[in-house]
């Protein structure tokens, strides 16, 4: 009876676009459930580069960077909503 927001950046390295979308096809009538999916961003909801794997991820996390307004935005909507 808990509303839920998945978010996932479709260059996260640990997160695969499969798990995702198994997530999205087993809930995704659930109108508790809310899905947003960000390009080009890793699994901190960063922007990923080019050359990101799982092979490199702490470095990649290590890079000085920040969350994109948007992924803030769309959380406060939600939370908002609820």
């Amino acid at each position: 009876g808990k509303p839920f927001l998945f978010l996932w950046g479709d260059r996260d390295v640990q997160g695969s676009a499969e798990a995702f979308g198994l997530w999205q096809q087993a809930l995704g009538e659930n109108a508790l459930c809310s899905f947003r999916i960000y390009p080009g961003l890793n699994h901190l909801f960063m922007p990923a580069q080019e050359d990101d794997s799982i092979l490199n991820v702490q470095a990649a996390y290590s890079r000085p960077s920040s969350v994109p307004a948007q992924v803030s935005e769309d959380l406060a909507e939600w939370i908002f909503q609820q």
